[in-house]
C-alpha cells in the first residue's frame, strides 16, 4: 500500500475529536447555546479550515484527493488565498471566505513561530472539482495523520503554500537545559541537601525517543524560545532511592504529567504504570 492511500480516512470522527487529537486545547468549544453536550457542533469552530494554538501548534484540514506522492514523500498544495479570491469572482462572500483567509493567516503564523504542524486528512467530495462550484463540498471521511508536516515555501506570486508530511522538528530540550538551547552541566552542589547529577545523553535518547511528544498522554511538548521541542524528563525510580541513571528509568513527560508524577494523589501506582510504559517503549 502506497503511503498515500494508508492516509484515506476509513470513518468520520467528529473535528473536535480530531483537534483534541492533535494536542490542542478545545474547552471553548462547550462556549455556546449548546453547550458541554453539543460541543462538537459548535458552529464557531466545526466548520474552520484550520486551527491554532500560539506557541504550541496548528491543525489543518487538508483533501486526500490533494495528496501527491513520488518517491514515498506525500507533499500537497494548500491556496487559501487564490480560494478566496475564486469564492468571489463566484459571487459568494461571508463565512466561506473567511474561513479561507483565516486559514491563510494561521499557515503564516505557523510558519513565522516555527510552530509543529498536524493535519486532518479529509475524503469526500470537493466544490468545484467532484462538485458543482455552487454545491458546498461533502466531507464523507476524516482522520488526525499520525506524521508532523511541514510548511516548505509560499509561492509569491500566487500565495499558494507547499507543504511536506514528515516535518517533525528533531531538535529537542528539557527542564535541564537553559531557554536558550545551550547546555548547562548539571553539577552536584551541597546546599541543604544533595543534588544528582544526571547524564546528558540518556536524557537527550529520551528526549529522542519521544520525538516531541508525552510518553505517558501523548500531547505533544511546546517550542522554546531556542526552536526545540520541550519536554521534561523524569526519573521513575529517583536517583535519591537508588534509581538508576539510564534509559530504562527515564521518561519525557509534558510538564503537567511530571507534577502529577511527583504530587499527583496516584504517583506510587503510576510509577509502577510508568516503568510498564517505558518497558513498551523499548521494545
Amino acid at each position: 500500500m502506497s503511503v498515500k492511500s494508508s492516509l484515506l480516512p476509513s470513518s468520520k470522527p467528529t473535528v473536535m475529536e480530531l483537534v483534541r487529537e492533535a494536542g490542542l486545547d478545545v474547552a471553548d468549544w462547550a462556549n455556546f447555546d449548546g453547550g458541554q453536550a453539543r460541543a462538537a457542533t459548535n458552529p464557531r469552530y466545526c466548520y474552520e479550515w484550520a486551527f491554532i494554538e500560539p506557541r504550541r501548534m496548528a491543525v489543518l484540514n487538508l483533501w486526500h484527493a490533494d495528496l501527491v506522492e513520488e518517491n514515498g514523500q506525500v507533499t500537497t498544495v494548500a491556496d487559501p488565498l487564490r480560494r478566496a479570491r475564486r469564492i468571489e469572482e463566484e459571487g459568494e462572500r461571508g463565512p466561506v471566505v473567511a474561513r479561507a483567509l483565516r486559514m491563510n493567516r494561521i499557515i503564516e503564523d505557523a510558519k513565522r513561530e516555527g510552530l509543529p504542524l498536524r493535519v486532518i486528512v479529509l475524503a469526500g467530495e470537493r466544490r468545484g472539482h467532484e462538485l458543482p462550484a455552487t454545491e458546498k463540498s461533502k466531507v464523507t471521511g476524516r482522520a488526525l495523520d499520525p506524521e508532523h508536516w511541514r510548511i516548505t515555501h509560499q509561492d509569491s506570486t500566487t500565495g499558494d503554500w507547499y507543504l511536506t508530511r514528515g516535518g517533525a522538528p528533531e531538535r529537542f530540550t528539557d527542564q535541564f537545559t537553559d531557554a536558550d538551547g545551550k547546555g548547562r552541566p548539571v553539577e552536584v552542589r551541597t546546599r541543604t541537601g544533595r543534588v544528582y547529577v544526571r547524564d546528558r545523553s540518556v536524557r537527550e535518547r529520551a528526549l529522542r525517543r519521544a520525538r516531541g511528544f508525552c510518553e505517558w498522554c501523548r500531547s505533544p511538548g511546546f517550542i522554546a524560545v531556542s526552536g526545540e521541542i520541550y519536554l521534561e524528563t523524569h526519573h521513575i525510580d529517583p536517583l535519591f532511592e537508588e534509581g538508576p541513571d539510564d534509559l530504562s528509568n527515564v521518561i519525557a513527560l509534558c510538564p503537567n504529567d511530571h507534577r502529577r508524577a511527583h504530587w499527583g494523589s496516584d504517583r506510587v501506582t503510576l510509577r509502577a504504570a510508568m516503568r510498564a510504559r517505558v518497558r513498551d517503549l523499548s521494545g
